[in-house]
């Protein structure tokens, strides 16, 4: 492991990128009221969730990759989260816990790669240990477990795919831009 001290350039970057994803959060909420209101007279209101909880979770995934710290991704989920709260999200406070669920299980993939390389594979494997780690929380506080295990099959999948595309490719494809551009010095 590389030493993880913060500098400010780091603190800016966090900050950044959480006002950003937390107005994108912010606005999410109003799709997800779309998808749920559509859903629910068939009973799939619970998929709305799922199809956008890969957005809800790119705060992490992209706190650590442009940082490359150590609870880069908790951080960032947390204060995008926060950005989303202050700004008026429907779910007020309780968004701050659901954002700490969401970075902690993004940066259980990070530890389990060691925090060494910052590619589309780390991702990946974030966005498998936030997809079985969000979908243990939700099966308390949201009610999964009185679903018949065909919806739950769905909504597993469905999530899964979200957060791969939202939190492992897309944050990859941000990067790779980054990288580009030249915006940031990197070692």
């Amino acid at each position: 492991m590389k030493k993880q001290s913060w500098n400010v350039k780091n603190i800016i970057l966090l900050t950044l990128s959480s006002i950003f994803l937390g107005t994108i959060f912010l606005f999410t909420n109003y799709i997800y009221n779309f998808i749920s209101m559509i859903l629910t007279p068939k009973g799939w209101s619970p998929l709305a969730n799922d199809l956008l909880l890969g957005i809800w979770m790119m705060g992490g995934p992209l706190a650590a990759i442009l940082t490359k710290k150590i609870f880069a991704s908790t951080l960032g989920e947390i204060l995008s989260a926060t950005v989303e709260a202050i700004l008026g999200g429907q779910w007020g406070p309780s968004t701050l816990i659901s954002g700490l669920v969401q970075g902690l299980s993004s940066e259980v993939g990070f530890f389990i790669c060691k925090y060494k390389k910052y590619n589309l594979s780390t991702l990946s494997i974030a966005a498998v240990t936030g997809t079985i780690f969000t979908f243990i929380f939700d099966w308390f506080k949201n009610g999964y477990s009185a679903y018949p295990l065909h919806m739950l099959i769905v909504l597993f999948v469905v999530r899964l795919i979200s957060i791969w595309f939202f939190s492992a490719f897309l944050v990859n494809k941000i990067n790779i831009l980054i990288i580009k551009s030249h915006i940031l010095k990197r070692n």
